[in-house]
């Protein structure tokens, strides 16, 4: 059955008929709308032919003719705007047209985290194939000897090469095995943090990804080891091979214990902030409230609900607003007594002062708007700052919005409007008996998770059966406001564990060579006096000659990088200095202690085993 023609009701109470059917938008596009109503109709119905007279500002698309320069194109938007709007030194209008498909990747926070995370697999994915060139490297003097029977049987350097180089592609092939195991396991996550559709995301059209880190791994992993090892002379499998040059090693280690304290560093600073952002003091009392949405069916219907849900035992308080923190306000221009408009602030209807009571702002001076004619006005502290006033000063002071004057009643201690990753925003509220204020506050009782349940379920009955009920738990909202840090935190710590397993691996076969090729030294020293804490301290001390500089440059790398991604917060974590300090003295404690680990039993071990050959 064809829905043209048919007419639709429950939105606002505006009736639309249905004109037309478009395509879904698709899940990769930003546009999610369910329904497009003309702005015509929006501003004749929903706003009663008034127009807008907010500080917001309106998306407009453009089908541009192919070939068009959008510098032109914009060049000219701004000349038509300053031609009939011109710019004063309190006031000014911008508009630009861009892509379609940059509206999401141009957004400062989605460019910051996808340059973060691509430098951090980056990192991940060199140190990993350089582990494997030291982990090649280290075992140089075990192989010597094979590869020169090798050659006396006729290998070549083709071949030595060859054989290593698939040696390599045999433990890629592997390891893309255990990586599609690990991507199935961890789908859900993916879909949370990467792709909504991870099908999508492992799509044919996505392959080259995959392609290209196996061609960047083996290009890495398998041509170093290769050429060393091609490259060693026939003469070997007649002596003793001991590799002498170092710097190879030290080179690579120095690599692996910088990401690691890179890793570790963002580590404790992405969770420095997070937990400073989640036990944060938002300026309101959040916690056990909800939040109901539903048409507006007038003020007699509005206080038969107030009553009945007064009355359910779960519930504390109930109060009516037009918005909840931290969702964002609608903005309204504030002007001078010339009517040019001074900034910008944030507009807010409450139906009385139970709603600030409910939501625990902090009245600092004057009281609560009383007047339901939109005369009275409660202002926040950054209000107060733009206006030029001070906070104990401000009581009684008028400005003016549209064609009315506002005496401000009080003024509220600032608290966050909309996000952290945004600044404070000036902030004003007033009772108006307008139909505005349509969202049910309630402030339910401990335990919450049995008083939300016990709502959800009586629903039905409190709202009529009505579809369009929505029930929103602020504090739930708040939490989930910045899900997108929970996330790369828990990315940084999977690569940060990766990383410390893979360098922890490097150092493992690093070690082992180094007590291989100092056995005789060590066996000559112990011979002389020395004790197994002076050998211990003698091969430790050149593990941390490298690994010192080395966790120094990781620690300043990080704090580049996450000062980097601390500009899309507002507020930062004051202790996050230290935590990068912090990081690094556990990153150096870790390799002393496994350093430590490796060389013990050497170290121990009876001198006569490692010169009975010689």
């Amino acid at each position: 059955e064809s829905p043209v023609g048919r007419m639709l009701t429950g939105w606002d109470d505006i009736p639309l008929q249905v004109s037309g059917v478009y395509r879904d938008w698709g899940e990769e596009s930003t546009i999610n709308t369910d329904f497009i109503v003309s702005l015509s109709t929006l501003l004749e119905n929903h706003w009663g032919g008034l127009g807008w007279k907010g500080g917001d500002s309106w998306f407009d698309y453009i089908l541009v003719k192919e070939g068009t320069d959008l510098e032109v194109l914009n060049r000219k938007i701004m000349e038509v705007i300053e031609a009939n709007v011109p710019p004063t030194d309190d006031f000014s209008l911008k508009a630009s047209a861009i892509p379609l498909r940059d509206v999401y990747r141009g957004q400062e926070s989605v460019r910051m985290s996808t340059w973060t995370l691509s430098f951090l697999a980056t990192l991940i994915l060199i140190v990993t194939a350089l582990n494997y060139v030291l982990l090649s490297l280290s075992a140089l003097s075990r192989r010597a000897k094979a590869i020169g029977v090798h050659k006396c049987s006729g290998a070549g350097r083709g071949t030595i090469f060859a054989m290593f180089a698939i040696e390599t592609l045999i433990i890629i092939a592997v390891g893309l095995v255990f990586a599609a195991f690990c991507f199935y396991v961890a789908r859900r996550f993916a879909q949370e943090s990467i792709y909504d559709n991870f099908a999508a995301y492992i799509s044919a059209d996505r392959l080259w990804v995959v392609a290209g880190v196996v061609v960047l791994t083996f290009g890495i992993a398998a041509l170093i080891p290769s050429v060393v090892f091609s490259k060693i002379p026939v003469s070997q499998v007649f002596r003793r091979f001991v590799e002498k040059k170092h710097r190879w090693k030290h080179s690579l280690l120095f690599v692996e214990f910088a990401g690691m304290s890179l890793m570790g560093g963002l580590l404790a600073m992405v969770i420095a902030q997070y937990h400073y952002i989640m036990d944060l003091d938002p300026g309101y009392e959040p916690d056990n409230v909800v939040c109901i949405t539903r048409s507006n069916d007038g003020k007699e219907h509005r206080e038969a609900l107030m009553k009945v849900y007064a009355s359910l035992p779960y519930v504390d308080q109930v109060a009516i607003g037009s918005m909840p923190p931290g969702y964002g306000y609608s903005g309204e221009f504030v002007r001078d007594d010339h009517g040019s408009p001074l900034f910008s602030s944030r507009y807010d209807n409450w139906n009385n002062k139970d709603f600030a009571e409910l939501m625990g702002f902090r009245l600092l001076h004057g009281r609560y708007p009383e007047a339901i004619d939109g005369s009275e006005a409660v202002i926040n502290q950054e209000f107060s700052r733009l206006m030029g006033w001070k906070d104990d000063d401000a009581v009684g002071r008028q400005f003016r919005i549209s064609d009315q004057n506002v005496t401000v009643c009080g003024i509220i201690k600032d608290f966050i409007t909309g996000t952290l990753y945004q600044e404070q925003q000036p902030y004003m509220a007033m009772t108006e008996d307008n139909g505005w204020s349509q969202r049910f506050f309630l402030k339910l009782k401990e335990p919450f998770g049995q008083s939300y349940a016990s709502l959800m379920a009586d629903e039905k009955e409190l709202m009529e059966g009505a579809s369009n009920f929505s029930c929103v738990s602020l504090g739930t909202q708040y939490r989930q406001t910045y899900h997108s840090v929970e996330v790369f935190r828990t990315m940084i710590m999977t690569g940060a564990i990766i990383l410390l397993f893979i360098s922890m691996i490097g150092l493992f076969g690093y070690m082992r060579d180094e007590m291989h090729r100092r056995s005789r030294e060590i066996a000559i020293r112990k011979v002389n006096g020395a004790s197994t804490a002076e050998v211990i301290e003698m091969i430790c001390r050149s593990v941390m000659t490298v690994a010192i500089p080395a966790v120094i440059f990781g620690s300043v790398a990080a704090w580049l990088i996450g000062r980097y991604w601390l500009e899309q917060f507002s507020v930062q974590a004051p202790s996050i200095t230290a935590m990068y300090l912090l990081s690094g003295i556990i990153t150096l404690i870790l390799i002393a202690l496994a350093s430590t680990g490796m060389t013990l039993r050497t170290a121990n071990e009876n001198p006569s085993k490692s010169l009975r050959s010689e």
